[in-house]
């Protein structure tokens, strides 16, 4: 069929149903046209994600009811629970989406647990595992551009589905139909007890995360002396966030960005990773005199965090977050007798190493999944059979999660801990930077960047194909004047190294690439959800300087090579 063909096919249908779509549509360029109509938003590892739109490549009513009729096929071929959690951000058409999916389910007689309002993704997760469910879907984009929307699906656990998940899932929709799937009014489903709220969910998520913290009573006395600014970034986190810190004691809290806003306050990007979402928090905390400032993106499972050092704002990195937090963590439940046996860290192939030296050296092993918080949470869930405890999760992306309420990274748990641990290093007259640069000290000089390169045109696959055969090949012995000691081919679970020499890797298969060098390491992946490439630069130095230096030679070499 032609993206001719296609187009026409949903000009008839919108005609008759749609008019408002239909002039969406016919408003598209030509190029717009192909882009929307030459193929079909593929359900992968991440769910569905792609720009607001009309067509099958876009995210709209249509799409989102498409990939519900998949899973609730899948749902009624299953042996979990026939009831699905839903759950939405503050994206433009993210309720709309969510009461599409959820009218979907109940048309196939499946039960629902609907959200009300705009909550954060971890929630989610914790309704799913409270409730005893069988599914979740989250309508979100995350951190990506406003107009961008998204879908994601979790298991019984509470855990996003893994790839032999999504492949049933994905299958079930093919044989969907646009335009044909059965739908039922939320009106009419909670008539039949098809439609359930969530009552209460929200309270007893913050009671239980307020009693994972190690040290709420003394940081309630000391929270004062903290000056905070929050920004919401006009996402799910403004209720739910603000609320903690207040109950934690943090009198001197500001709070900003907080009303829910699809357009982000003008923000390109509502990503905490970026310095730029920082600019109306830095002018609050100088008229409020804050030491640190938060802020997590829409769908608030990511937050990013700023320090006041030496009279200025100092960012800290997702790698150097978790150091932190795993070093707090070792320190408050050693102190507490709180240690379990074979306590157990989880990270991702790509997040950098200061935080597993501080793990390893405090007793806690050490497991390494691919990218991807659902290998985190899907590993966590395993550990109970093997009698190990799961002590702490988190990648580069500024992702965090201890305990067992939620299966995905969570940034209403990850604030509460973060300002914590403030506190605690406030009160001896250090900051969270200082504690940083003491770890560096005690476990060596770790540095690292991240490099996301667009890759454009509707063939970005084959291009990006293109640029993971010129790693892979065998001829590849340097990158610029670095000698490869050995490579890691997730693709295929081998490890070669220098001499030739091959062993198996035990892990998923995966697009993943990842290079060793003398100083540090290099991964190569595409991203799951969008038409780009990634390149995570890890290393190491006896000196700040010397890892920095060490990171800029990986940085040119890398840059000669893509470019």
């Amino acid at each position: 069929m032609t993206w001719q063909t296609e187009r026409n096919k949903w000009r008839e249908y919108l005609r008759k149903n749609d008019p408002n779509m239909l002039r969406e549509m016919e408003e598209q360029s030509e190029q717009e046209a192909v882009e929307a109509f030459a193929g079909k938003m593929a359900f992968g590892t991440g769910g569905l994600r792609s720009v607001l739109g009309v067509g099958p490549a876009r995210m709209n009513r249509y799409t989102v009811a498409r990939a519900t009729q998949g899973l609730a096929q899948a749902v009624l071929a299953g042996d979990a629970p026939k009831t699905v959690a839903i759950a939405y951000d503050t994206r433009r058409n993210s309720d709309v989406f969510a009461r599409v999916a959820a009218e979907t389910l109940m048309g196939n007689g499946v039960r629902v647990v609907l959200w009300p309002q705009p909550v954060p993704t971890p929630l989610l997760s914790y309704t799913v595992r409270k409730l005893g469910l069988g599914w979740g879907i989250v309508i979100t984009a995350s951190h990506n551009p406003k107009q961008y929307n998204g879908y994601k699906v979790y298991d019984r656990r509470g855990v996003q589905v893994i790839p032999e998940q999504a492949k049933v899932i994905m299958e079930q929709i093919e044989t969907v139909e646009f335009f044909q799937n059965p739908v039922l009014s939320l009106e009419e489903g909670e008539k039949r007890g098809l439609l359930i709220r969530p009552d209460g969910v929200m309270d007893g998520f913050l009671n239980e995360l307020y009693a994972l913290l190690p040290r709420t009573a003394l940081t309630a006395q000391k929270a004062r002396n903290l000056p905070v600014v929050y920004s919401g970034l006009h996402g799910t986190g403004a209720i739910p966030v603000s609320a903690m810190l207040k109950r934690q004691g943090f009198d001197n809290l500001t709070c900003i960005q907080m009303n829910p806003d699809s357009d982000f306050g003008g923000l390109y990007m509502p990503n905490p990773e970026d310095p730029r979402v920082y600019a109306e928090a830095l002018k609050a905390a100088e008229k409020t005199g804050a030491k640190m400032l938060m802020a997590t993106d829409p769908d608030c499972d990511r937050v990013g965090v700023q320090v006041l050092h030496d009279g200025g704002f100092v960012a800290l990195n997702g790698n150097q977050i978790g150091a932190l937090l795993i070093d707090y963590l070792l320190t408050t439940r050693r102190e507490q007798g709180a240690l379990q046996p074979k306590e157990t860290l989880v990270t991702t192939i790509v997040s950098g190493m200061l935080g597993q030296c501080i793990a390893k050296a405090g007793g806690v092993d050490v497991q390494q999944v691919l990218t991807g918080f659902k290998f985190i949470g899907d590993k966590a869930e395993d550990f109970p059979a093997q009698g190990r405890h799961f002590f702490f999760g988190y990648e580069e992306s500024y992702g965090y999660l201890t305990g067992d309420l939620a299966r995905d990274k969570d940034a209403v748990l990850a604030v509460a801990l973060v300002a914590e641990m403030a506190v605690y290093y406030n009160e001896m007259g250090k900051d969270l930077y200082q504690r940083l640069m003491e770890l560096y000290e005690q476990y060596g000089y770790y540095v690292e960047s991240t490099l996301s390169k667009s890759v454009a045109g509707l063939d970005f696959m084959d291009k990006i194909a293109a640029i993971m055969a010129r790693f892979r090949d065998p001829a590849l012995k340097k990158l610029g004047d670095l000698p490869i000691l050995a490579v890691e081919d997730y693709a295929v679970g081998t490890r070669t190294e220098k001499t030739g020499a091959v062993t198996a890797l035990d892990v998923p298969r995966a697009d993943v690439l990842k290079l060793f060098f003398e100083t540090g390491t290099l991964a190569v992946r595409p991203s799951g959800t969008e038409p780009n490439i990634k390149f995570y630069c890890s290393v190491s130095g006896r000196t700040l300087q010397q890892a920095q230096d060490n990171l800029a030679a990986l940085r040119a070499a890398l840059d000669a090579m893509i470019d």
